[in-house]
């Protein structure tokens, strides 16, 4: 489960999570920042199942609405392709037609937001200047000072450290054999 490897790898971002998910105290905008392979994709994943899920802190991950959450989440990834104007416009515009689920929130997770072109990010930044109460949005970053300084000043930082040697070892030998994994 996302939330045993969380904990195992990431101890404080567990932590961070499950207070504000316990004592109800969860930010509009979360900045995920970190080395890449940290978990952030994992952990988005998991906190947006958990403001829906009707399990205890965080989300039993296998619920339908889970399952549902993790295909139907709205989700920009500027890893290959930078986030345009465009395509900030296009999520404001879903979300004032409908929310994820039943219970009216809406959440959003944009992934490598340091490559949105400026007029995106001055677009996201307006998004995140006026939100609603039932609106999360997720960024995760690599290189935080690709960023506006407004936009990370709006946003609960949550960093993640990079995984030691261990960790990537048993990681890298879940695609390859040990030896291989070990170079």
């Amino acid at each position: 489960m996302v939330k045993d490897k969380l904990k195992e790898q990431q101890p404080i971002v567990y932590h961070t999570l499950k207070n504000a998910l316990e004592n109800s105290r969860l930010a509009h905008a979360y900045l995920f920042s970190g080395p890449g392979g940290s978990m952030k994709k994992d952990a988005a994943i998991l906190l947006a199942q958990s403001l829906l899920c009707k399990g205890n802190t965080f989300a039993c991950e296998e619920c339908d609405l889970c399952k549902r959450v993790k295909a139907d989440m709205i989700y920009l990834d500027g890893s290959e392709i930078s986030i345009k104007k465009e395509d900030i416009k296009k999520l404001q515009k879903s979300f004032e037609k409908t929310a994820l689920e039943k219970n009216g929130r809406k959440i959003y997770i944009l992934d490598h937001v340091e490559n949105a072109t400026a007029d995106a990010l001055n677009s996201l930044l307006k998004f995140l200047e006026e939100p609603s109460g039932d609106m999360t949005a997720i960024l995760l970053v690599e290189q935080m000072d690709r960023l506006l300084p407004t936009i990370v000043s709006r946003c609960q930082n949550v960093p993640f450290k990079a995984m030691n040697t261990a960790q990537v070892f048993e990681e890298t030998k879940k695609e390859m054999d040990r030896l291989d994994a070990y170079f």
